[in-house]
């Protein structure tokens, strides 16, 4: 567990910098859109809110997902209580979440368009 420590700064400090590289491209793409009046609903994807409150439903349940599972590491005999079972846990739990995610997700997409349907009817 000591060369985790060793390696974090560098995960941390990798990942900063491709979300602030992607956050710069989204930013520009947009505002070119913008520029030239191409701003429809072909381009509604560039836009954070699109689907409510989706994304965050969805990063809630993996958070909870991998909560679960380390919690539930700790019901394990001690002897299976190793770093891989626990990476093992947090990440099918948090696989789960995802799971669970896709089926609320398309269950609200299904009654979103049932009702735009009857709405135009």
């Amino acid at each position: 567990m000591d060369g985790f420590w060793e390696v974090s700064p560098v995960i941390i400090v990798f990942g900063a910098a491709v979300l602030i590289v992607k956050y710069a491209m989204d930013y520009k793409v947009k505002h070119k859109l913008i520029e030239k009046g191409l701003v429809n609903e072909k381009v509604k994807f560039l836009s954070r809110h699109v689907n409510g409150h989706n994304d965050s439903i969805k990063w809630g349940l993996v958070l909870l997902g991998a909560g679960i599972g380390l919690v539930g590491v700790e019901f394990l005999p001690f002897r299976y209580q190793t770093d891989e079972i626990r990476v093992g846990m947090v990440a099918m739990f948090a696989g789960l979440g995802l799971v669970i995610h896709y089926f609320i997700a398309t269950l609200f997409s299904k009654d979103k368009s049932e009702h735009e349907n009857s709405a135009s009817i």
